[in-house]
């Protein structure tokens, strides 16, 4: 068992999360979530910083169509990279994929990133 799954299967953090005032502060921000990511939006198409947009296919917390791959369409240096098989926590399911991603934005030879639709077709392919 991995450190990871240890401490995903410890029944502690559940019992600080379920804690009244952290239990309400979490349902606050889930509340006004809505409206602040409605706010931000508009401004996506402003930033110029080449970005790796990284979501599983099995994602059923936050759907990678209406959050990833619009995101990766507003953006223009943007890369999504869908991983298969992967829900939502692609950086405990594959983080070898993640750290990837990181390396390629660090990198400083680094060039323009490949257009959403170039990628989808690439991770489907190696499927």
């Amino acid at each position: 068992m991995t450190v990871i799954t240890q401490v995903l299967l410890d029944p502690v953090p559940l019992r600080l999360v379920l804690r009244p005032k952290t239990f309400f502060a979490n349902a606050r921000d889930l509340a006004l979530l809505k409206n602040f990511i409605a706010a931000q939006v508009p401004s996506y198409v402003d930033l110029r910083s080449p970005t790796i947009i990284i979501t599983g296919d099995r994602d059923t917390m936050v759907s990678p169509k209406i959050n990833a791959c619009a995101l990766a369409a507003i953006l223009p240096q943007a890369k999504l990279v869908f991983l298969k098989g992967v829900g939502h926590m692609p950086h405990h399911a594959a983080p070898e994929a993640v750290a990837a991603a990181i390396d390629e934005l660090a990198s400083p030879r680094q060039t323009a990133l490949v257009p959403q639709r170039e990628t989808r077709a690439l991770v489907a392919a190696r499927a």
